[in-house]
């Protein structure tokens, strides 16, 4: 459980990360989300309640990272929990690829997290205390016939990076852990047309699309006390699609 934690969660208002927030805030935490747009920020924190409180901003700036943890810290009194959630995808073919489309996907995927990581881990590491969960991709592991490769790059060097701080934070008592899932019920698959939704469902052994709801329920597993000896784990939560 997550009774009196504080947990900064990234791209908090819609989707998965909405979901987090939401599962932090039953069990008891305070929880800080950002997002860039400032609308969609507003509507997401008043749902979710006194408990929570939004910071507008993009993750690429490293000043998102550095409000982020004065807001904690000001208003909860504490950074516990550090969840990477925000991330965005493309589906464009390699040969179609244009050099600022790669960029732009390293910058929001990767050194998002690396500005927030930055930010959160030495104050975590003086507490002795604390723990990342990071969202990554099943492309990340296998590859995927509808994502690009520089999203399945960003996220393969995601949870390259995610084992690498798990060893090097482990002497000072904080865990680094992925999250890793495939498809799942959200606004970009409610985009789908039908006769690509059966072809994907087909593809699925389980027979359905994950739920954002159960991707929270395993972050806030990994970041919970029953997890203590769970670090440098990139956990697979897609429905049969992947296996290891």
């Amino acid at each position: 459980m997550a009774e009196n934690k504080t947990v900064l969660v990234t791209g908090g208002s819609a989707g998965i990360g909405f979901s987090i927030a939401w599962i932090f805030l039953r069990q008891g935490a305070s929880v800080v989300i950002c997002d860039r747009d400032e609308a969609r920020l507003e509507r997401a924190a008043e749902k979710l309640g006194e408990r929570c409180v939004g910071v507008p901003g993009d993750v690429t700036d490293p000043d998102t990272a550095r409000r982020m943890k004065e807001t904690a810290l000001r208003e909860f009194g504490a950074v516990d929990v550090l969840v990477n959630n925000a991330g965005i995808n493309q589906r464009t073919p390699f040969l179609q690829l244009q050099e600022a489309d790669w960029r732009r996907m390293l910058d929001v995927n990767l050194n998002g997290c690396f500005h927030m990581l930055h930010e959160i881990l030495p104050y975590m590491a003086q507490r002795r205390q604390g723990c990342v969960v990071n969202i990554s991709s099943s492309a990340a592991k296998t590859p995927h016939p509808t994502a690009a490769a520089s999203y399945a790059a960003s996220k393969g060097a995601l949870n390259a990076l995610t084992r690498q701080l798990a060893l090097e934070m482990a002497s000072f008592g904080v865990r680094v852990n992925a999250v890793c899932p495939g498809p799942v019920e959200t606004e970009m698959t409610g985009q789908w047309d039908a006769a690509y939704r059966q072809k994907k469902l087909a593809s699925i052994p389980l027979g359905r699309l994950g739920r954002p709801e159960e991707v929270a329920a395993l972050v806030a597993f990994l970041a919970s006390d029953q997890a203590g000896f769970i670090t440098g784990e990139t956990v697979n939560i897609n429905g049969g699609t992947y296996m290891d």
